[in-house]
């Protein structure tokens, strides 16, 4: 078990680069498991969800307004509205070959209190936050939080999870965050370049394919990456 971290000094500025291997222990609390002793909205949620466990099928979850997965429920609102950050952890875990159920899924994330700002989960939930699953769940992870970091180490992974505001620079120079944020999975074809992206938005039926993470993440706030190493 090993945990170590990288401070690389650009601009007088600290980056971190946290590295993380399996056997971790969660570093924000003690992580806390689904029991029959959940109750109140978490227990309402988690019976409503169950219905639809059979119908999510076997293949990576596409946007978040798709069935079954727009129907689930995740703090006080339905998944089509706050469901991008698990959407991206159910799919990796998929291709870490370690599925989850989803409904299980989404009831971890409520009793571990993952919501962005207000557990009503309006906002969705804290991509910073995600790797705290990741750490209780006993996956090897890369987190970053400088922009160019990521870009610089993504090639070296198959597929990786990217967190962001949505409005852009460009567009919104004085307003960069009220249109919200919004956390992807992707997978990368090392021989191009190219990543298709699930869920880039609410209703796509299939990942979209952009030349690079630069063109789809163009000059968007950078949030926070997660990389995922020998895969």
């Amino acid at each position: 078990m090993t945990f170590y971290k990288l401070l690389f000094f650009t601009n007088s500025k600290i980056n971190d680069i946290i590295l993380y291997e399996k056997g971790v222990p969660d570093l924000f609390g003690k992580w806390k498991v689904l029991s029959e002793d959940i109750d109140g909205l978490t227990a309402q949620n988690f019976a409503h969800n169950r219905k639809y466990s059979s119908s999510v099928g076997n293949g990576l979850l596409q946007g978040q307004k798709c069935e079954p997965v727009c129907a689930m429920r995740y703090g006080k609102y339905e998944m089509h509205h706050c469901g991008c950050e698990i959407i991206a952890v159910y799919n990796v875990m998929k291709l870490l070959h370690m599925p989850q159920d989803l409904a299980q899924l989404i009831c971890e994330f409520e009793i571990n209190k993952m919501a962005f700002l207000l557990s009503s989960a309006v906002f969705g939930s804290d991509p910073k936050k995600i790797r705290r699953f990741f750490d209780a769940h006993g996956v090897g992870y890369e987190y970053y939080t400088d922009r160019q970091h990521f870009y610089d180490n993504a090639a070296r992974c198959a597929f990786g999870i990217v967190g962001f505001w949505i409005n852009t620079y460009s567009k919104h120079p004085f307003n960069k965050f009220s249109s919200g944020l919004h956390t992807v999975m992707y997978t990368l074809n090392k021989q191009n370049g190219e990543i298709l992206v699930y869920n880039r938005y609410s209703s796509d039926e299939r990942p979209r394919k952009y030349r690079d993470l630069r063109e789809m993440i163009d000059d968007r706030r950078f949030i926070c990456g997660y990389l995922f190493p020998n895969q």
